[in-house]
């Protein structure tokens, strides 16, 4: 996480404002390019010269404190097993994490679910791998496509990105790539915990866990809102697209990519195929792990 994120974010289980102790941070070397760019984004260098790789966000009026773990906030508005081995490890030396409390909201029907399954699923995919049948380049090419309408959007002073379901960090390169803009990406996975450090160099991407019903922003704050493959894996992809339509600019673009229904029309075959999975699936899910 860069500081300058700070402005951004707030508690997800209150709404205030957070703030930051850095237990931990690593200096980055800024380019040129870097620091235009960061100036013609509005933001300080100091801002940006280091990357916070462990710290403690919180909110005295919200009475709520987040850990930052390797360079990923943890923003999730319900309790994790890390929460508490944080504490472990640190109570001692930061007394916040004592006197006020770790997040403990309820997850949605199905969350946990699906954090463990796709927490394991991106564990196994490196950054650099071929995404989704394309290259780097295809998949910046692919997305300069995607957010060519309105014409003349990516072309917009302070360009603000905000990208709901950041997996394991790939796309996220590749939105700053082609918007040449700050990405604040959000997943529910934990797996972004063992992969923040490769993408902490870039001072413009910043990746952060969290449900997508709570994402810790303030609404009508980003100019693009970015969701693919993501919304159909909730309990809900109409309402998970009510809530992402919050953070949209009234002048802004949202751009989805869901599963088609419609696929399950070229064949009978993709019919019952189609049937048997909206049967099984469900069941497999709930089964035990193995």
């Amino acid at each position: 996480m860069k500081r300058y994120c700070l402005s951004d974010l707030i508690c997800p289980l209150s709404g205030e404002p957070l703030q930051l102790i850095a237990i931990k941070e690593k200096p980055l070397n800024l380019s040129s390019s870097d620091k235009a760019l960061l100036a013609q984004h509005g933001i300080a260098e100091q801002d940006a010269m280091s990357a916070v790789e462990e710290g403690i966000l919180y909110s005295e009026q919200g009475g709520y404190w987040y850990p930052i773990i390797n360079f990923i906030p943890v923003l999730l508005d319900f309790p994790v097993d890390l929460h508490a081995d944080f504490c472990e490890r640190h109570a001692s030396d930061y007394p916040v994490l004592t006197s006020l409390k770790a997040p403990d909201g309820a997850p949605r029907e199905g969350e946990l679910i699906v954090q463990r399954t796709f927490t394991r699923e991106w564990s196994l995919i490196d950054l650099d791998v071929i995404s989704f049948g394309l290259t780097p380049q295809q998949r910046d090419f692919f997305i300069s496509l995607e957010l060519d309408w309105p014409p003349g959007i990516l072309e917009r002073n302070k360009l603000r990105v905000l990208e709901v379901g950041c997996g394991s960090g790939f796309e996220s390169e590749s939105l700053y790539r082609v918007t040449q803009s700050p990405i604040l990406g959000f997943d529910l996975n934990l797996a972004l915990l063992q992969k923040g450090h490769l993408l902490a160099d870039n001072p413009f991407i910043n990746n952060s866990i969290c449900s997508l019903y709570r994402l810790p922003l303030r609404p009508k704050s980003f100019d693009i809102v970015y969701s693919s493959g993501v919304l159909h894996h909730t309990y809900s992809t109409v309402e998970g697209l009510k809530e992402i339509l919050k953070f949209r600019r009234d002048d802004g673009l949202i751009y989805v990519w869901v599963y088609a229904r419609e696929d399950s029309d070229y064949s009978l075959h993709a019919r019952a195929q189609w049937l048997l999975e909206d049967i099984v699936r469900p069941r497999i899910a709930r089964l035990p792990q193995f």
